[in-house]
């Protein structure tokens, strides 16, 4: 198993995205699924750079669903990955 190292920007951005416990869960969540579910999340590169795979994870916080898509290198290391960065979409529900 890989230890999974996410940048402190990444964090960032789902702080101030999110409240406390949505934050917390899906900081969770994230760490988590990278651990064990990385040979199948590996397979969806980056179109324009092969060092990154990406990976999607959605939370629904009151009426909006935020979508983050995070960009993780498996190259560097292969103790290591490192979830490097994360973009950010949210849409309102209902």
């Amino acid at each position: 198993m890989r230890e999974v190292i996410v940048w402190p920007t990444v964090y960032n951005t789902l702080w101030q995205n999110l409240g406390e416990e949505s934050y917390n869960n899906l900081r969770d969540r994230l760490v988590s699924s990278l651990e064990k579910r990385y040979e199948r999340l590996r397979k969806e590169r980056h179109p324009d750079d092969e060092t990154l795979f990406v990976f999607p994870l959605y939370i629904a916080e009151g009426d909006k669903r935020h979508r983050f898509e995070f960009h993780v290198d498996d190259t560097m290391a292969d103790t290591h990955l490192f979830v490097l960065a994360v973009n950010h979409s949210v849409e309102t529900t209902g």
